[in-house]
């Protein structure tokens, strides 16, 4: 299945698309390499990238991530005075490209290039071209050993450039905390707090627990709680959420009680006979919960 839509996607059968790249590259933003652009060079905000779409066989072998004919970008970033980089990125249905400067302070712009693997669960790679001191240098965005540089639950389109959030002066990657993802509930009923990962230096560093995002959480926690109460069917989805967030700015004990509460109700919807395990919370729920709450901020 996955090879299909490969496939689909990188022959561009579907709606119409741009035939070239912007004119004028937009800053700071990431934008769908389409299939037909093929090799391109791009010059924006002092940097030139060049980007190319190679096939199998030239410098990787078939296999099952990068079968016969697959496509894959790469990037070779410059700008004078530096030296240059390439970064060649995973097999994918699609490719995201963005140039811009990382801290409003940086020397030099960089690169950023995101390829989705095409799976239901929205799983990326960003790869950033950073400028150290005398050129750039790959570096793939990652959080800890357990997410093996893959992040999840990212849509490119709708994703923020990275900004300081926490006044550190480094740039912050705002993504979704995957951690109850498909546990509790469906995937589908899965809540996704706010995950914050920082670029320090040549590493990626989840930074969710600074009290500086406490706002941030703060406005998740409101959303979460309201659907913990109110949802007819896979409640336990958002009250993982809710309780996830109150961890974060020093509230759990009194999301235990709400929850607490939402599991004394029982059915949420009035039935003659069972009632599905869908309109109810477990019992077991709290105590599964709570080895999984992330530390207070």
């Amino acid at each position: 299945m996955l090879r299909s839509l490969l496939a689909l996607a990188l022959l561009g059968v579907g709606a119409s698309r741009p035939s070239a790249p912007p004119q004028y590259w937009p800053v700071q933003r990431y934008v769908e390499w389409q299939p037909e652009w093929e090799s391109r060079i791009i010059n924006a905000a002092g940097l030139t990238a060049r980007i190319e779409v190679e096939r199998r066989g030239k410098d990787r072998p078939a296999s099952e991530e990068c079968f016969e004919g697959g496509r894959y970008l790469v990037a070779t970033v410059r700008a004078p005075g530096m030296k240059p980089v390439t970064m060649r990125g995973e097999p994918g249905v699609t490719a995201f490209v963005g140039i811009g400067k990382l801290t409003p302070d940086a020397t030099h712009p960089s690169l950023i290039l995101i390829l989705e693997n095409g799976g239901s669960a929205g799983c990326v790679e960003i790869d950033l071209a950073v400028p150290q001191m005398t050129g750039y240098e790959r570096v793939r965005l990652s959080a800890g050993e357990d997410d093996d540089g893959t992040q999840c639950r990212v849509d490119p389109s709708r994703l923020a450039w990275p900004r300081d959030m926490t006044g550190h002066g480094r740039p912050e990657f705002q993504l979704l905390d995957t951690r109850f993802q498909c546990r509790f509930t469906s995937c589908a009923g899965s809540w996704y707090p706010p995950r914050i990962v920082a670029l320090d230096g040549r590493k990626g560093v989840d930074v969710s627990s600074d009290p500086a995002l406490k706002p941030l959480y703060l406005i998740d926690m409101v959303k979460a709680r309201h659907a913990c109460e109110n949802a007819k069917e896979e409640a336990q989805g958002a009250c993982a959420g809710y309780a996830a967030d109150a961890a974060r700015v020093g509230q759990l004990p009194q999301a235990w009680r709400v929850i607490h509460a939402q599991v004394q109700r029982g059915c949420r919807v009035p039935f003659s006979d069972v009632c599905p395990d869908t309109n109810r919370i477990p019992t077991s729920f709290p105590a599964e919960l709570a080895p999984l709450l992330p530390a207070a901020g």
